[in-house]
C-alpha cells in the first residue's frame, strides 16, 4: 500500500510539474511581450496554455478516426467477401 501511495504522488507531482512548466513559459512569454522585446500574435503568447489540450484533443481525435476508418474498411470487406462467395 505504501508503494502505492508513493507511486501516485510522483504520478501528481509529474503532472503539477508539466502544468507549472507550461505556466512559467507563458509568463515568460507574456512578459516578454509586455516589455516590446517580442512582437508575437497574443495567440502565440498564451498558447502554453491550451496548447497542451489541442495536442490532446487531436490525438485522440486522430486515434478515434483511424479505428473507425479501420472498422468500415472491416465491415466492407466483410461485405464484398460475402456477395462474391454466395
Amino acid at each position: 500500500m505504501l508503494k502505492q501511495v508513493y507511486f501516485m504522488k510522483n504520478i501528481l507531482s509529474l503532472d503539477t510539474l508539466i502544468g507549472s512548466g507550461s505556466f512559467i513559459v507563458f509568463i515568460i512569454f507574456l512578459i516578454l511581450k509586455l516589455t516590446r522585446v517580442i512582437v508575437w500574435s497574443w495567440w502565440w503568447v498564451t498558447a502554453p496554455l491550451w496548447a497542451p489540450f489541442i495536442v490532446v484533443f487531436g490525438v485522440c481525435f486522430g486515434f478515434m478516426l483511424f479505428w473507425y476508418l479501420f472498422l468500415v474498411i472491416c465491415i466492407l470487406l466483410d461485405i464484398f467477401d460475402d456477395l462474391f462467395h454466395k
